[in-house]
């Protein structure tokens, strides 16, 4: 679970962040394959994972692991 005020949702081109009444408010240049809620955020995965973290009012890369 999250204690993210928003939902992440994959697209072709980039990861969108949607508020709950559907509108779009941030759009990250991430591309995933799979995608996963973290305590304070989302984990977007591919060839490696980033975490995003929900920081002054926008979503930011926080980390990244390389996947072997």
């Amino acid at each position: 679970m999250t204690s993210s005020p928003h939902i992440a949702v994959l697209a072709d081109e980039a990861t969108l962040i949607i508020d709950y009444k559907g509108s779009i408010i941030q759009k990250i240049e991430e591309v995933g394959i799979s995608l996963c809620n973290w305590a304070e955020g989302f984990a977007i995965c591919n060839q490696n994972v980033k975490f995003l973290k929900f920081e002054e009012g926008v979503y930011k890369v926080k980390g990244t692991f390389d996947l072997p």
